[in-house]
C-alpha cells in the first residue's frame, strides 16, 4: 500500500493497515509531484492523486518501511513535541527582543516558564520510556559513548531512526539526511549538496558534530583537516555529521554483532 504523508494524519491508516498484514510504503510528497510531473499530469485532486500513487508503486517499487515497535512509536511522539516546545522557546524568545510593553513582556515571561518546565517534564517522559525498556536502554549507552553525542541526540536516533546499526555506511548517511549530492551537467559543476533523508535526525545530528569538534579527538581532527584544506565552516560540520552518523551505526551494528555471538 502507498500512501503520501499528509502531516501525520496518515498514521493510523498506516498502521491499521500494517496491522492487517499489508506493507506500507510513505512516499515523499516531492516524489509524488514529480512523478505526476514526469507523466504530464499538471492537474490535482484526491481521485487523481490515489491513481498516481497507485502506479507510482507499480513502476518504481518503493520498498515499505516497517513499522515502528510500540515502545519506539510513544518515544518518537515524546520527542517529536519537545522539538516542537523548543521551536516555540525559541520564538518566545524572539519576541522578548523586539518589545517592551510591561504587559507584553510579563504574559512572554510567564509563557518561557511554562515551557522550560514542559521540556523538563519531556525531558523526564524521554529518560523514563527508554530505562522502561532494556534494548533500548543499552542502545542509548552505546550512542553516548561516542563523545559529542549526548542525551537528546541519542533519544531522538532512537526514535526517528530505528534503523540504526542495520545499514550500511551509504545508507546510513543517506536516511539521516547526510549524504552528498552532486550537481553535474557537461561542463558545469555545481557543488554537491545535502538533502532528502529525515530533518529532525539531520538537525541532532548538526548540533552533535558543533559539539564533537570540541570534545571528541577523532571528529575535531577530521574536521580541522577539512578546514586546513579550505573547506567551508558549515561544509566541515555537515562532513564531520556524517561521519558521526556512520560511527554510530557500525557501533551499534558491531554491538548488535556481538551480542548474536555470545548468546547460547
Amino acid at each position: 500500500m502507498v500512501l503520501e504523508p499528509s502531516g501525520g494524519y496518515e498514521k493510523r491508516i498506516a498502521e491499521t493497515l500494517a496491522q492487517a498484514g499489508f506493507q506500507v510504503c510513505r512516499v515523499s510528497p516531492h516524489q509524488a509531484r514529480a512523478f505526476a510531473r514526469a507523466k504530464g499530469v499538471q492537474a490535482k485532486t484526491d481521485a487523481l492523486d490515489a491513481r498516481l500513487l497507485a502506479a507510482f508503486g507499480r513502476v518504481l517499487e518503493p520498498p515499505p518501511r516497517r513499522p515502528a515497535d510500540a515502545q519506539t512509536a510513544a518515544l518518537a511522539e515524546i520527542v517529536r513535541r519537545r522539538r516542537q516546545v523548543i521551536d516555540f522557546l525559541t520564538e518566545e524568545h524572539a519576541r522578548r527582543e523586539q518589545t517592551s510593553e510591561p504587559c507584553v513582556t510579563a504574559m512572554i515571561d510567564a509563557h518561557v516558564v511554562l515551557l522550560k518546565s514542559q521540556i523538563a517534564a519531556l525531558d523526564k517522559a524521554i529518560a523514563e520510556k527508554i530505562d522502561a525498556c532494556p534494548a533500548m536502554a543499552e542502545k542509548h549507552d552505546v550512542l553516548q559513548a561516542v563523545p559529542g553525542v549526548g542525551k537528546v541526540t541519542a533519544a531522538v536516533l532512537l526514535a526517528e531512526m530505528p534503523e540504526l546499526g542495520t545499514l550500511d555506511a551509504k545508507q546510513a548517511a543517506a536516511l539521516a539526511g547526510l549524504a552528498p549530492y552532486n550537481r553535474d551537467s557537461g561542463k558545469s559543476s555545481k557543488k554537491a549538496s545535502v538533502r532528502g533523508g529525515r530533518p529532525g535526525v539531520r538537525c541532532a545530528l548538526y548540533m552533535a558534530s558543533i559539539s564533537a569538534v570540541r570534545h571528541n579527538h577523532d571528529i575535531k581532527a577530521f574536521y580541522q583537516r577539512l578546514r586546513a584544506n579550505g573547506k567551508p565552516a558549515k561544509v566541515a560540520i555537515i562532513a564531520a555529521a556524517r561521519k558521526i552518523i556512520i560511527i554510530l551505526n557500525a557501533k551499534l551494528r558491531d554491538d548488535q554483532l556481538k551480542k548474536a555471538a555470545a548468546a547460547p
